[in-house]
């Protein structure tokens, strides 16, 4: 890994991805650079949706469904190696939405959350400083 500035480095295949909440691993999907997790954070609603932090282009270990709960910090998988044939570099997609609190996480993808008006993304920077 390479300084880009001092203390950035660049994003490389098979970096750690750590939980930025706590939360519940509820979903994932196939996406054109590897998977997509979403994690469920129930402790966080506004108006009858909940919060959903959304880890896009990684490779997820399959058995994160399936616990109850991840820590901050606890290791979610690793970013995905580019396919060969893609010119797009290895990269981490940390997205946030509000989700209605009925959703069933099995239909979530990205084409039905950009489609979706249940869906409203936010800017995760600050639920990266809690």
């Amino acid at each position: 890994m390479q300084d880009v500035e001092p203390g950035v480095k660049n994003v490389q295949p098979q970096m750690l991805i750590p939980a930025i909440l706590p939360g519940q691993p509820v979903h994932f999907h196939r996406d054109f650079l590897g998977e997509t997790l979403y994690i469920r954070h129930p402790e966080i609603s506004w108006g009858g949706a909940v919060l959903h932090t959304l880890y896009g282009h990684g490779q997820f270990n399959t058995d994160l469904t399936s616990p109850s709960r991840v820590n901050k910090g606890d290791i979610l998988g690793t970013i995905s190696h580019p396919p060969e044939t893609s010119a797009v570099p290895a990269h981490l997609h940390i997205s946030c939405a509000w989700i209605i609190e009925d959703q069933r996480a099995e239909e979530l993808s990205w084409k039905k959350m950009n489609a979706d008006s249940n869906v409203v993304f936010i800017d995760p920077l600050p639920f990266l400083h809690r």
